[in-house]
């Protein structure tokens, strides 16, 4: 083994010892568990957090966030992939419900959507799909709606901030690798392979498809289980592009395909305002996100992927014939497993059915879609365990 990689296994050792270290004693049972420091759980941590529980947040990663991080760019940081927010009463009450657990307020308002398309050599109004729907238009459908709302904070400044209020009740590098349970309960998480995380509730805000892993067949049905691994699983593709100058003043959402139908699918994105360079403020960049769902297989291949990114590019320039000209830079995003159609049981509390202490903090058990579905279920979550809490604690009290 090099110098270079002796250092690096020490470093990940030291890494580990240092996060392990801030877990409290061995035998602690926390109050909530939660895997996954993506944005789902981020909002139901600081929720349940803000009502006095003693919370835990693990993540596997270095850092939290998940794909709602905040990433560097030619115009500074920017939210990972669009974050769209459509304007209709669902969205609106979601962020309203936000706004109680976060430190800062988002403010919201709405904007023209559009959306338009490129049809005949021009771009026109988006009319719908007709009888040439793709597989994914359930997915779609969720950006395009004619107004939406631009808000006052990005998306990964909103998980940034939450992920500092948990403070040392965040745990990066702490892989789960195994759901334990008695009596038909969990009762503690295997992290990293070697330490025993105890808890009374937790909250699965992680891909659903790893829950078979995670689970023995005493705690999760083989039913349940080969309804997991049949649910229709979509990878999200998206490219940023960083424009040398305006390619539109435009600011709808687009929805684009190609002039022949295929199994890539159409794309949807948006430009935003022309601003300057972090590098050099005279150099003037037009920013645009890009997106496209694949089946999970699929988007577990590099060849596939890579022609996917190529139709959008294609599509873009077909709309826009100089847009890809002088291109400052491009980044892509591999989502995979973010958009589920699933179909499991949950009780009347809104636990997974069977294991009345596991609860799924993760979009594919709401209703809503993307990145509304996710804040709606988090927070679903955290209401329906701290309703939970109370009951059991106002016999006390009345005592």
């Amino acid at each position: 083994m090099s110098k270079y990689f002796k250092l690096l296994a020490i470093a990940g050792v030291v890494l580990e010892i240092l996060t392990m270290s801030h877990i409290k004693r061995k035998d602690h049972v926390y109050d909530i568990v939660v895997i996954g420091a993506g944005l789902s759980g981020l909002i139901s941590a600081a929720a349940l957090a803000k009502e006095g529980m003693d919370v835990c947040v693990l993540e596997s990663a270095e850092f939290s966030g998940g794909h709602s991080r905040l990433v560097y760019s030619p115009v500074g940081l920017i939210d990972n992939g669009i974050k769209f927010f459509p304007d209709n009463l669902k969205c609106t009450q979601a962020l309203e419900q936000l706004n109680h657990i976060l430190k800062v307020p988002i403010e919201f308002g709405s904007v023209e959507n559009g959306p338009v398309t490129f049809q005949g050599g021009e771009i026109k109004p988006f009319i719908g799909f007709g009888k040439e729907a793709p597989d994914f238009h359930r997915e779609l459908s969720y950006f395009l709606e004619p107004r939406r709302l631009e808000l006052s904070r990005s998306v990964g400044q909103i998980v940034a901030d939450l992920a500092l209020g948990l403070g040392e009740r965040f745990y990066p590098s702490s892989l789960v690798t195994k759901y334990q349970g008695h009596e038909g309960k969990i009762q503690s998480v295997m992290v990293n392979g070697q330490r025993e995380i105890f808890g009374r509730e937790f909250i699965h805000s992680a891909s659903p498809k790893i829950l078979s892993a995670l689970l023995d067949d005493e705690l999760l049905s083989v039913r349940a289980k080969q309804k997991i691994a049949k649910a229709d699983y979509w990878t999200i593709l998206g490219l940023d592009l960083f424009h040398s100058g305006t390619v539109t003043e435009s600011q709808f959402l687009h929805l684009l395909n190609g002039t022949t139908q295929d199994e890539l699918g159409p794309s949807v994105g948006l430009f935003h305002p022309t601003i300057p360079s972090v590098k050099n403020d005279e150099d003037l960049i037009q920013h645009s996100q890009w997106m496209t769902f694949v089946e999970q297989e699929a988007g577990e291949d590099p060849e596939f992927t890579g022609s996917a990114l190529k139709k959008i590019k294609r599509q873009i320039k077909r709309a826009y014939p100089q847009a890809l000209e002088g291109m400052i830079s491009e980044r892509i995003l591999v989502a995979p497993l973010m958009e589920v159609d699933l179909e499991l049981k949950f009780d009347q509390r809104g636990a997974l059915h069977g294991i009345p202490n596991l609860w799924l903090a993760h979009g594919s058990a709401s209703q809503g879609l993307n990145i509304v579905g996710s804040i709606q279920q988090s927070l679903l979550v955290a209401s329906q365990i701290n309703n939970m809490q109370k009951r059991i604690a106002s016999p006390e009290k009345d005592q």
